[in-house]
């Protein structure tokens, strides 16, 4: 069984991204991450700006790319496990190292965007 992580990044009042100005909180929600060997549990606030017409919400990107499932330190695991013993190893040895498997697809879509991430690097 995987251990829990709670984290509350919740706040009554937060800056809009775009223009800074700080905006009030329009609800209250939750997402549930897999993280190395645990669930990540993240209770966040969705703000509105009115200025910019636009949503955003107070989870804290170093933690998981937004809309994705695995935290970035699981992603980052999931990579180096492929680096060293291919896609079809690495999908089966994820249950061990993360705790959980992850869909071999998955690991190949990660693949396929730290591919693109170095080559756009070296053209630019």
């Amino acid at each position: 069984m995987l251990s829990r992580k709670f984290f509350n990044e919740s706040s009554k009042r937060a800056p809009c991204p775009t223009c800074g100005i700080k905006r009030g909180r329009h609800s209250v929600k939750s997402r549930r991450l897999l993280s190395v060997n645990c669930q990540v549990f993240v209770t966040f606030s969705r703000h509105y700006c009115e200025y910019c017409n636009a949503w955003f919400d107070t989870i804290p990107h170093w933690l998981a790319a937004p809309g994705k499932r695995y935290t970035r330190q699981a992603v980052d695991l999931a990579l180096d496990l492929v680096r060293r013993f291919g896609i079809t190893e690495a999908s089966l040895k994820t249950e061990y190292y993360l705790g959980y498997s992850v869909p071999t697809s998955t690991l190949h879509d990660w693949t396929n965007e730290e591919r693109f991430k170095h080559e756009s690097a070296n053209n630019g």
